[in-house]
């Protein structure tokens, strides 16, 4: 308990701040955007680890309201690597785009779920066109959502429009 010593000798406002700061680290994630929407999460080039299909154990899933029976094949990883280009012919416009220095943010949007699809350039070639290394998808309500949910609702809605 040496570390507790420590803090009896820290005045009591130095040691609140402390403790704040400490427990800041425990927030259930960041603030909304001023935009309003949904907190968008920062990923690093390089970092990339695949979307969890499924939400984490214990957090309620909150699916996109069924589509129609139309069939897609919503396996996430057929997004990866893909540039601009090839985004556009699966998920046609994303509503949203924010370029952060060498990466892009595209988000896609369903009524029930957004998805958030992370392109980079690859590592040490910083101008070379940004391709698919991430993606996160979650309920617009902020709640959990499968990816592979998300994407179909997506692809459904795009195959509906193109129908009709």
């Amino acid at each position: 308990m040496p570390a507790l010593r420590r803090l009896h000798r820290l005045p009591a406002h130095a040691a609140a701040a402390l403790l704040c700061a400490a427990l800041a680290g425990c927030t259930a994630g960041p603030p909304a955007p001023a935009d309003g929407g949904p907190p968008v999460t920062a990923a690093t080039p390089g970092s990339a680890r695949p979307a969890p299909e499924t939400p984490p154990a214990g957090t309620a899933s909150r699916s996109p309201a069924p589509g129609s029976a139309i069939e897609v094949d919503a396996d996430p990883k057929r997004l990866a690597g893909l540039d601009r280009a090839g985004l556009a012919k699966i998920l046609g416009k994303p509503a949203f785009q924010r370029l952060d220095g060498p990466a892009a943010l595209l988000r896609y949007r369903d009524p029930a779920c957004l998805l958030d699809v992370f392109l980079y350039p690859p590592p040490g070639k910083r101008d070379a066109e940004k391709r698919v290394d991430h993606v996160e998808a979650r309920a617009v309500d902020g709640g959990a959502v499968a990816v592979r949910d998300c994407f179909a609702a997506l692809l459904r809605a795009r195959a509906t429009q193109e129908k009709g």
